[in-house]
């Protein structure tokens, strides 16, 4: 019940955005970095997708070009307001 009290504090400390209600996309790429940066991407993208199921939300995966070189999904559902700070 604590830990339970303690996520809704830290949700309610950050102000509501418009767009939090919307979509979002997740881009991952390997680039530099040869196979060993492809399969990382690869499974960096599988992370994703997975915690956007665990999330309820649907995950629409739009590109995959087939090398695990760069995926493209869009978790639909409030996902921009926990995935806006992502970047890297």
């Amino acid at each position: 019940e604590i830990l339970e009290t303690e996520e809704d504090i830290l949700v309610n400390l950050v102000p509501d955005d418009p767009l939090d209600s919307r979509d979002a996309i997740i881009e991952v790429r390997g680039a530099a970095g040869g196979a060993e940066a492809a399969i990382f991407a690869e499974e960096l993208f599988k992370m994703y997708e997975t915690w956007a199921m665990d999330s309820g939300w649907s995950f629409d995966p739009r590109q995959d070009s087939g090398g695990h070189i760069a995926a493209v999904g869009s978790p639909e559902g409030d996902a921009h307001r926990w995935l806006k700070f992502e970047s890297g």
